[in-house]
């Protein structure tokens, strides 16, 4: 490396932004501290490999034409990707298939052989790998190709696929190789057949009948990309919440071992009272207070819709709200629910997000919310918001409606927006 090289490389961060530049230089010689790293990226390459042979008996005397598919070896959305072979006057050609062939297309004969002994294992620390036996492939050819359509397919099954990369070996059954193909498929997600390797029969290849393919398919899902938080001196105390919240999070819709059922209007919602009673003083009092909840092991819920309880109760298990397309009138229902089961910092949070997004036509139902609930900081804040855009606020329908149902509600506002314009 030449010093050239080197300086540039000593400028280049671990994340890939520059360090060293003058504004950094000229900071640091002044006594400024240095923003320090307190997290890092880190990118993971989901990869699986399958191995296995496809073995085609007395293929010499297949006729010209004839087309013959593999079982399932992996899930593509909806499909499996499998292999095609069609047969030539003098030779074959392999192709990789996406679409799901019809029944008709699987002749019983065409069978997948077991590999474990043949092939040696890859490093299992970045890769999965699969081994078939012939009875697995048996499961495969009838069971995957007819339930497939109709099942949830799992996130995995379900990912984006970047590359598929094939690496097949046409053999005889004597093992004398023929020929070898190396084939990646940047794009497998498209449907219809992609070439892998053809080979044409030009010293008897095929005398002695069988046909032996080795067969080896690395698929590789598109990259994730997480957060992790980051340690000059790595401790055990460093913080796992976003998996907890996950795997909390699965363990409430799966409704796991749980004991209590929450109703609305007959409507059930399945929990578990150790989860709600940690994290909420409401519920804790309602499930060891001797109240008939704890005997009965149902709540009745009549002032809180179905839509906000179980945001309520997934952030209980999470300590997320995951819709950030929450309605005004939705946000209002869950900051109901947060301060009646006293879940204070959800409160704040809907606070907040309220007020960020005040408008003239919402901000005297922020204010009686506000109110009613005696939220100091969120009633300061509305205040504020009228105060600044009174002559529009006082323009709207829901204006009128306060001075008719709260009256004094009212008079506190022009009270409020009077001393402030005096005090200017």
């Amino acid at each position: 490396m030449n010093a050239d090289d080197a300086s540039q490389s000593a400028d280049m961060s671990p994340l890939g932004g520059r360090k060293g530049t003058p504004e950094c230089e000229e900071e640091s010689e002044k006594g400024v501290p240095l923003d320090t790293v307190d997290f890092i990226l880190v990118t993971n390459i989901p990869a699986k490999t399958y191995r296995f042979k496809w073995i085609l008996p007395q293929f010499s005397l297949l006729s010209t034409g004839t087309v013959l598919f593999s079982t399932g070896i992996h899930p593509l959305g909806s499909a499996w990707c499998r292999l095609k072979l069609v047969k030539y006057e003098a030779g074959f050609g392999l192709f990789h298939v996406n679409k799901l062939p019809s029944r008709q297309s699987y002749p019983e004969k065409n069978k997948m052989l077991p590999a474990t002994n043949i092939f040696r294992q890859t490093n299992r620390e970045c890769e999965e790998e699969e081994f078939y036996d012939e009875k697995q492939i048996d499961n495969i050819s009838t069971v995957k190709k007819e339930k497939v359509e109709d099942r949830e397919l799992s996130p995995v099954e379900n990912a984006i696929h970047s590359q598929l990369e094939y690496l097949v070996t046409a053999k005889d059954i004597n093992g004398k190789e023929w020929a070898r193909w190396s084939v990646i498929l940047p794009n497998p997600n498209t449907d219809g057949d992609t070439i892998i390797g053809k080979l044409f029969n030009t010293s008897n290849n095929f005398s002695s009948g069988s046909l032996v393919l080795d067969c080896c398919l690395k698929v590789t899902m598109t990259p994730t990309t997480e957060e992790q938080s980051f340690s000059d001196n790595p401790t055990l105390s460093c913080q796992g919440w976003k998996n907890l919240s996950r795997d909390l999070k699965t363990f409430y819709q799966n409704a796991l071992n749980s004991d209590v059922t929450l109703l609305v209007r007959s409507d059930p919602l399945r929990a578990h009272k150790s989860i709600l009673s940690a994290r909420s003083p409401v519920f804790k009092k309602m499930f060891h207070h001797g109240m008939q909840e704890c005997d009965r092991n149902t709540v009745d819920i009549t002032d809180v819709p179905m839509d906000a309880l179980r945001r309520l109760v997934e952030y209980l298990y999470t300590g997320v709200i995951e819709d950030a397309s929450i309605g005004f009138q939705d946000l209002c229902d869950l900051y109901y629910a947060a301060d009646k089961y006293e879940v204070a910092d959800l409160r704040i949070k809907c606070g907040n997000t309220l007020l960020s997004s005040v408008a003239a036509d919402t901000a005297m139902q922020i204010l009686q919310l506000a109110d009613s609930h005696s939220d100091r900081d969120l009633k300061s804040g509305a205040l504020e918001f009228i105060r600044l855009n009174l002559e529009s606020v006082t323009s709207t329908d829901a204006w009128e409606s306060c001075t008719k149902s709260a009256p004094n509600l009212a008079a506190q506002v022009l009270n409020f927006c009077a001393k402030e314009h005096s005090a200017n």
